[in-house]
């Protein structure tokens, strides 16, 4: 892909998400977010391309596809009201259906078109399809990376909002700040498996799923940006302080700290 073609991708996200803005205060700040969030995806992907070494069009693909990730978000919120694909749509599915109808990958090469729709549509899937070819599967692995590095940084942000004044949150909160945690997530947490966010009940369940997501992560520069900005310990510091969790934090940790340095740079 070159430069003038992710430029059009950039124009064409620029307009697209301007139009699902509306007159509900609410809609209008969860899509702000949203479109902030794909920005800094865009923004990771590019420090995950130059340690990867890819070439200059490799780079430009990963970096489009990274604007066009969260395509679906914006018509599922302003129709649904929340982000959660199980109570509304799956916005994976939604966007690329969107960048075919809105005929945005004309201009680059059918191969590139395919991989981006295959990377939109199963970036946010709880298991990749096995079908998916080396370069479709690289590039999908890539932009989940980037995008659980800015979840991340949303997730804590929100959390430190929310603890301040919980009356004031402006934003979706999808599950009960209840106490406790889910014996099943947390057992899938410490094995290293997949949590179905089906069985989530409460905030301390969703924070174990975004800890877990260490385990799904794909090159060793993810693991040593994760230790970097200390996400995981935050995270932790939100959630029970008694044996389980502290147990769970010295082997989530560990893990962190052997993958970053044992992964190779290309996965």
């Amino acid at each position: 892909m070159t430069r003038n073609q992710l430029d059009q991708l950039h124009a064409f996200f620029h307009a697209f998400t301007a139009r699902h803005f509306n007159n509900d205060a609410f809609v209008n700040a969860n899509l702000q977010r949203k479109v902030a969030h794909s920005w800094r995806v865009a923004g990771e992907t590019r420090w995950l391309v130059n340690r990867l070494r890819l070439d200059e069009e490799q780079a430009n693909l990963a970096r489009g596809i990274a604007i066009l990730h969260d395509t679906g978000r914006f018509p599922q919120f302003v129709r649904y009201k929340t982000y959660a694909d199980i109570r509304s749509i799956n916005h994976g599915v939604l966007g690329a259906e969107i960048l075919e109808a809105e005929d945005v990958l004309n201009a680059i090469t059918a191969r590139e078109r395919e991989i981006i729709l295959t990377a939109v549509r199963h970036h946010g899937d709880r298991l990749l399809p096995e079908t998916l070819d080396k370069d479709k599967r690289f590039f999908t692995m890539l932009v989940r990376d980037a995008d659980k590095l800015d979840i991340y940084r949303v997730v804590i942000e929100a959390a430190r909002m929310y603890q301040q004044d919980p009356a004031a949150f402006p934003y979706e909160v999808e599950f009960p700040n209840t106490p406790g945690y889910s014996p099943a997530v947390f057992s899938a947490l410490e094995t290293r498996g997949k949590i179905d966010y089906r069985v989530l009940r409460n905030l301390n369940d969703s924070t174990l799923l975004q800890i877990a997501w260490v385990f799904d992560m794909n090159f060793a520069p993810t693991f040593r940006r994760v230790q970097h900005y200390g996400f995981i310990e935050e995270l932790f510091s939100y959630l029970p302080d008694d044996d389980n969790i502290r147990r769970a934090r010295r082997q989530v940790l560990d893990y962190i700290t052997y993958a970053g340095a044992k992964r190779p740079e290309i996965s």
